[in-house]
């Protein structure tokens, strides 16, 4: 089968935004290549080396067989009891990309009506709430809420029957610690299992470690930051916690090699995902490649909410050794995160 490519044609406001969100290090990913074409998923599989790589060639380089997350296996066999609720705690997100309209979780207790029906301080709450402009507009436009989009379309990539709660405290290239809170514990509150954090902050904040530590029933899922920096070092936040709901995940490409931004850590960092040359669903159902460790936490945010859907009567802290003690051993990743692996979705679902 022949390499599919589109033409591509960058969009300079948008990419000047990403770089500038990159450089103070709020967000944990870029956008390396943005299709000015959409193209069906279906139809350009063969270019999703994370979900089934042959060895096929992805923007020039030759992937290795077998470096995906073995999914596929484990799409026949598993039967989720439950569908686990996963908060993506991050820029809006566009309900619509990839039909994941479907997947939102509505608040039931507060419909569209101008009236805080569930007396939490939160009018018309339905969708999810926007703590960065205090009000319920989780999808504003492409600038600032592409980040959320590929996170969420990816989880749901990975499990198609996950539930999505859309929580926005990152705009464009603003975002704080104290929002990041507020937004964790609304998401705690609706239900969620899963939040998945791929942003960082370089200063030590305590509630947000509290409010963490506080939940161990909630698996946090964690970026490594593209800083190409040793974060047992170096300390990156929420990763440097040290707590046993958090999962930190590091990017690699499709050779198992460790994506040369992102950050690392034999004791800090768990385990890699894919994270080079990544296809991911943007707002109005743009198709991107994307680089970094923002997708790569969100496939691990994914595969964890199928093995809660199997057996939702794990903690999280056993949702964690789970993923960890499954991964696929690699020679590249030894040195670089504790377990050595790759993300194994079949393993860690037996």
């Amino acid at each position: 089968m022949n390499n599919v490519k589109a033409k591509v044609k960058i969009k300079s406001k948008l990419l000047y935004s990403i770089v500038f969100l990159v450089l103070i290090g709020i967000l944990s990913t870029y956008i390396w290549k943005l299709n000015s074409e959409k193209r069906n998923l279906q139809n350009n599989y063969i270019d999703d080396w994370a979900i089934y790589n042959y060895g096929q060639t992805i923007e020039g380089t030759k992937g290795t067989k077998g470096i995906d997350i073995n999914i596929l296996p484990a799409w026949k066999k598993i039967l989720p009891k439950e569908n686990i609720i996963v908060a993506v705690v991050d820029t809006g997100i566009d309900i619509y990309a990839n039909n994941m309209s479907n997947n939102i979780e509505r608040n039931k207790k507060d419909t569209i009506n101008e009236i805080d029906d569930d007396h939490n301080g939160l009018i018309d709450d339905h969708l999810g709430w926007n703590f960065y402009d205090n009000n319920n507009t989780i999808y504003e436009n492409e600038l600032y809420d592409y980040y959320g989009t590929y996170i969420a379309t990816t989880i749901t990539k990975v499990n198609p029957k996950a539930r999505i709660i859309p929580v926005k405290f990152l705009k464009s290239t603003m975002g704080t610690s104290n929002d990041a809170v507020e937004a964790i514990s609304y998401a705690i509150k609706r239900g969620a299992r899963i939040i998945n954090c791929s942003w960082n902050f370089n200063e030590y904040n305590n509630v947000l470690y509290e409010v963490i530590r506080d939940n161990p029933d909630v698996l946090f899922v964690c970026s490594t930051g593209n800083r190409n920096s040793n974060i047992d070092k170096d300390l990156l936040y929420p990763c440097s916690y040290g707590l046993d709901n958090i999962i930190n995940v590091l990017a690699i490409d499709n050779r198992g090699e460790i994506y040369e931004a992102s950050g690392y850590g034999s004791s800090t960092v768990d385990l890699g995902a894919p994270g080079v040359d990544v296809k991911v669903t943007l707002p109005n159902n743009e198709v991107a490649l994307l680089d970094g460790t923002s997708v790569a936490a969100a496939y691990v945010s994914g595969a964890s909410s199928l093995i809660l859907g199997k057996y939702p009567n794990l903690s999280a802290k056993e949702v964690k050794e789970r993923i960890i003690k499954s991964a696929t051993r690699l020679e590249t990743l030894r040195n670089h995160c504790s377990s050595g692996g790759l993300l194994n979705v079949g393993k860690s679902n037996k």
